[in-house]
């Protein structure tokens, strides 16, 4: 404690008058104005979690697009689609289409 009160007493009265704002600017400049502060890396952190589930997201989505590639193997899959989609049908058919009024 004494060391303290020595070092305390040998400061200039300038600083000793603004000591808690030198203190409190230090503790800012370390927060927020540093390339690696804890501002940014919060926001680094924040950005990560972000892509993380963009990255989630395409994984499903890789997931659906490779089973609807194996299920395009399947003939009647395939004709499904074009009967649906593409309003296709076979030569010996009729197709009737049903308005509502």
């Amino acid at each position: 404690m004494n060391k303290i009160k020595r070092f305390w007493e040998g400061l200039p009265p300038f600083m000793r008058r603004y000591s808690f704002w030198f203190l409190l600017l230090g503790l800012l400049w370390i927060l927020f104005l540093q390339p690696y502060s804890v501002w940014n890396l919060w926001e680094m952190r924040r950005e990560k979690h972000r892509l993380e589930q963009q990255v989630a997201d395409y994984e499903g989505q890789i997931d659906s697009l490779k089973k609807d590639l194996q299920r395009l193997n399947d003939p009647a899959f395939v004709e499904g689609i074009a009967r649906v989609r593409y309003g296709m049908k076979r030569p010996d058919e009729k197709v009737f289409v049903l308005i509502d009024e």
